[in-house]
């Protein structure tokens, strides 16, 4: 009996023992801490990716390219929000800071707009990197699923990068779209390369090539009479990532976690030394595409073409600082244009100047047979279009 009792007050001694709870509180309290500082360091960690478009790429290329993760690093942030509203409200005020402190990239992002009633007589602007109108080769047809496409779509203004027709044939080309578009008219590095084009519903009265100095990339500007009006349109593609089929495929697997560790390593060198070298001639190029712009300040002005590069990055931010970027101001959600390669993001735009206000601008992803989708938007235009 007596050991009994003995054993007893042993057991409610060791439940009662100060020394655990201070030690159980210690463990939580500095597992708390520890989580805290994680969430603090996503914080700053996501304002340095967010406003990376405001890094050089020619002297910090690595910080200019962080854009691409913006939506992996907020989605973070937003899972610790959850976290702290759940286990201790209080912290939940630092995810929530840098949420709102990150409100810029997260709308360039994804941005979310009011739907609202188009009015009538705009423009509606077509833009599409068709990629040398792939797709028809797999069918048994004469017209092309893209050329179906853009016919179909009845925009007044319709911009294509990639747009050789060497693969296709000119022909395929002019029996689809010439009935619809009598004006239409491309700039071409070499017929067989890059080449930018630009059917329109209204005259083409004139065009130049812009001088980005790519070997094998274009930007064409055009003029077109619109009403009272002479338009500048400028159908660009900015420098690709000259990645070529192999790293394409092994930056697959690289994603996937299918490589060992040398070829992780050589992979990693190689795409990142490619990536690189594009991000500082796209840079080069935006400056000089911007450049064009400011030279036709105040007359009207349509932009479209593929960036290749995210909506977080120095090539979007310095071109739409001249122009008025259409998606942003009246698009909803990510827009995603590119979607192969494990790689889905926005890269292509239409931008314009004050002369126009855009609306419901949104990117068609009901064609695949080009690794873009093409993105629609619809324009008001102050001057006559008649």
């Amino acid at each position: 009996m007596f050991l009994y009792s003995k054993r007893r007050v042993s057991h409610a001694v060791k439940i009662n023992d100060p020394n655990r709870h201070r030690k159980r509180r210690w463990i939580m309290r500095t597992t708390r801490n520890i989580v805290l500082g994680i969430n603090v360091a996503l914080v700053v960690f996501m304002l340095i990716v967010g406003y990376s478009d405001f890094a050089d790429p020619i002297h910090f290329p690595i910080w200019s390219s962080m854009g691409l993760g913006f939506p992996v690093v907020a989605a973070i942030n937003i899972l610790f929000l959850l976290f702290w509203l759940v286990v201790q409200r209080r912290f939940a005020l630092v995810s929530a800071a840098g949420l709102i402190l990150s409100f810029l990239p997260l709308y360039t992002y994804m941005p979310l707009n009011i739907p609202h009633t188009t009015p009538d007589n705009t423009l509606k602007v077509l833009s599409y990197n068709v990629n040398r109108f792939g797709g028809w080769e797999v069918r048994d047809i004469v017209v092309s699923p893209i050329l179906n496409y853009i016919r179909d779509a009845k925009a007044d203004i319709v911009c294509l990068q990639e747009s050789s027709t060497t693969d296709i044939g000119q022909w395929r080309v002019d029996k689809a779209l010439n009935h619809t578009y009598i004006y239409h008219d491309t700039i071409c590095v070499m017929p067989s390369l890059d080449c930018a084009s630009l059917y329109s519903r209204y005259p083409i009265v004139g065009k130049e090539r812009i001088p980005i100095e790519s070997e094998y990339d274009i930007c064409g500007a055009f003029r077109v009479k619109i009403g009272n009006d002479t338009v500048h349109v400028l159908s660009i593609h900015l420098e690709t990532t000259s990645l070529s089929p192999d790293d394409k495929k092994n930056f697959s697997m690289l994603v996937h976690g299918q490589l060992n560790a040398d070829s992780t390593l050589h992979t990693s060198l190689r795409v990142t030394d490619k990536l690189v070298r594009s991000l500082r001639l796209r840079a080069k190029q935006a400056d000089i595409v911007a450049s064009y712009i400011r030279k036709h300040k105040g007359e009207p002005i349509i932009l479209c073409g593929d960036f290749n590069d995210n909506p977080i990055s120095y090539v979007r931010r310095t071109i739409a600082h001249e122009l008025n970027d259409c998606y942003l101001a009246s698009g909803n959600g990510p827009g995603i244009s590119f979607h192969v390669n494990n790689i889905f993001v926005r890269i292509d735009n239409i931008m314009c100047s004050d002369h126009f206000t855009p609306h419901g601008c949104y990117v068609d992803q009901s064609i695949g047979n080009s690794d873009h989708y093409p993105i629609i938007c619809q324009l008001s235009h102050t001057g006559s279009t008649e």
